[in-house]
């Protein structure tokens, strides 16, 4: 860091304020349909309070263009590619020139074209590069190998900038999937391999073409507990039109005690396997659960904070050599949610995940409710996530009840009705990170305003805001120094 005479450091905050919200149950004529429609504008680093645009005629216009849609042969992935395209190039929001990218997505209810749930999401910059997401739900689908029953996600994430004829069909998807995992019967094959199975299957299958267009499919299992696995489980394969397979393994142990803080959580816990292991190297979920159940009941030390207890466990879980995950994971994480207790009246979860050398990972978040906001005369649930930086010492984590205290005072006090949810979300989110003393530890602070409809904004709204310490700029009179840069002289 340079210095300068007679002056002292100004940290450089980068804010990327998101803004979200949602039109529930909104017609769509060309497909017959009914929607949620949730729309997100993320908006470019370092715009000012002036540039956030009125989310009322955005949200009038979106609604406006999809229920005067008419063209019974476009797929919703058409019609909603027409409608956000439509949006960012509305001359009367100017959006390109304070947009990153706008994207909305398409919930639509199971009806009689499409007998599941089934979402399309299309994001769009302003130089024209479009996405295109495109999942589905299938529930209680039999998988006969294990004896059991799942819901069945599966995402098909197109190639950027593929044209409307090349969005497909997905009714003859869903129904090779569904067949594909009923006609199992290896009862000697975990759901990893069962999963991986199906996903190549439906990756090459010629009649759909998909590796011409997709980036990658994947299909998630959801488990529901059964007699060979007693708790909640899913496996998620992610598959290219290359061949490269990444694997994803999660389960949830429901009501955990942790003597250390007198309190019970809910115990997520993801293995992220490596990209192209083979099937005999999926592990066994079993012995792994009763590892973390057994070590977080064990917990006794009062002085422990959660993320303390929770990266002991990470860690012993990655090191164990029966389990040997350091041949096949790419990291191991879990994640504690936490109940409101005495100790921490809100809920509060916290995550660490670790990688085979060493690396950690840790994400602590929490969520206020009912705090209300004068200056909007509004009331929002307000959710907190401090992600430190990687490699931080037990010695650096913070205690979050004063966080907490801060960001609900400090709403509570706003009072100018002239500002937007994004200028007073902005506002607060830059005091929390620099006056606490945030920025040594943290890599990022995110505030997110989950406002109920009002009088004022007639919909669900939420407002996301996240920061960084963007480096340390120096002040000489009225000049801002850039990093590096020098004064001659000193």
């Amino acid at each position: 860091m340079t210095t300068t005479k007679n002056s002292s450091p100004i940290v450089s905050l980068s804010s990327e304020p998101a803004v979200s919200f949602e039109l529930k149950d909104v017609v769509i004529p060309a497909q017959s349909g009914v929607a949620n429609v949730s729309v997100n504008l993320d908006y470019k680093a370092g715009i000012d309070n002036t540039q956030f645009r009125n989310i009322l005629p955005v949200a009038e216009f979106v609604k406006d263009s999809l229920t005067n849609s008419r063209n019974s042969n476009e797929y919703y992935e058409i019609i909603n590619r027409n409608v956000t395209t439509s949006l960012l190039n509305n001359s009367s929001f100017d959006f390109a020139s304070v947009l990153d990218s706008a994207s909305i997505k398409l919930d639509i209810a199971p009806n009689a074209g499409i007998p599941f749930a089934f979402s399309n999401t299309i994001a769009l910059t302003p130089d024209g590069k479009t996405d295109a997401l495109v999942s589905f739900e299938l529930k209680d689908v039999v998988i006969p190998a294990q004896s059991s029953v799942a819901n069945v996600s599966v995402n098909l994430d197109y190639k950027a900038g593929i044209d409307n004829t090349q969005f497909r069909n997905i009714l003859p998807v869903a129904e090779f999937v569904k067949d594909s995992l009923t006609n199992s019967r290896n009862s000697n094959e975990y759901y990893e391999i069962i999963n991986r199975n199906v996903t190549t299957s439906l990756l090459n299958n010629s009649s759909f073409d998909f590796a011409s267009v997709l980036d990658s499919a994947s299909i998630k299992l959801d488990i529901a507990p059964n007699a060979g696995i007693p708790f909640a489980f899913s496996n998620t394969i992610a598959l290219t039109p290359d061949g490269k397979t990444d694997a994803l393994v999660s389960f949830e142990l429901k009501d955990v005690v942790i003597p250390a803080q007198s309190s019970v959580a809910n115990v997520s816990v993801n293995l992220d396997y490596k990209a192209g292991i083979d099937n005999t190297q999926f592990r066994n979920i079993l012995p792994v659960a009763e590892f973390v159940k057994d070590s977080l009941t064990n917990s006794r030390n009062p002085n422990e904070y959660y993320e303390i207890i929770n990266r002991n466990v990470t860690t012993s879980l990655l090191n164990n050599s029966s389990f040997d995950f350091a041949s096949v994971l790419d990291s191991a994480s879990i994640k504690l949610d936490v109940a409101p207790n005495a100790g921490i009246p809100f809920a509060f979860s916290n995550t660490i995940a670790l990688t085979p050398d060493g690396k950690t990972d840790a994400l602590v978040s929490f969520e206020l409710k009912d705090v209300v906001i004068p200056a909007q005369s509004g009331v929002a649930n307000v959710s907190v996530s401090l992600d430190y930086k990687a490699g931080v010492d037990n010695s650096q984590f913070r205690d979050i009840i004063p966080v907490a205290e801060f960001v609900k005072d400090s709403l509570t006090n706003s009072q100018n009705p002239n500002e937007f949810y994004e200028v007073i979300n902005r506002n607060v989110t830059e005091q929390t990170f620099s006056d606490l003393g945030l920025s040594s530890v943290l890599d990022s602070l995110s505030i997110t305003l989950g406002v109920v409809p009002n009088s004022g904004i007639p919909f669900p709204f939420t407002n996301t805001v996240t920061i960084t310490q963007d480096g340390i700029t120096q002040l000489h009179g009225n000049h801002v120094l850039e990093p590096n840069s020098v004064i001659a002289g000193i």
